[in-house]
């Protein structure tokens, strides 16, 4: 549950420190443009996983029954 706060926050960080676009001309070296696909690929997985457990919170929330309650515990436990 604590990664899941702290993806919620890195997501939410990440979108106002690099949310605008760098100059479309600028020049990146080799290690600037591997950190730039590092920071897009976790910024992708923190999102896929938000949405997921976003979804599995919903589901539990909106229809409380031991399926819902399952999954949304098997997903804290495999995130943990």
């Amino acid at each position: 549950m604590k990664l899941l706060t702290w993806a919620f926050l890195g997501l939410a960080f990440c979108g106002v420190v690099f949310g605008q676009s760098p100059v479309g001309s600028a020049k990146y070296n080799s290690e600037e443009r591997k950190a730039l696909e590092f920071v897009n690929d976790a910024e992708a997985q923190i999102e896929k996983a938000a949405q997921e457990y976003t979804v599995l919170q919903w589901a539990y929330t909106s229809n409380i029954m031991d399926y819902n309650e399952k999954r949304s515990l098997e997903y804290q436990v495999c995130d943990s």
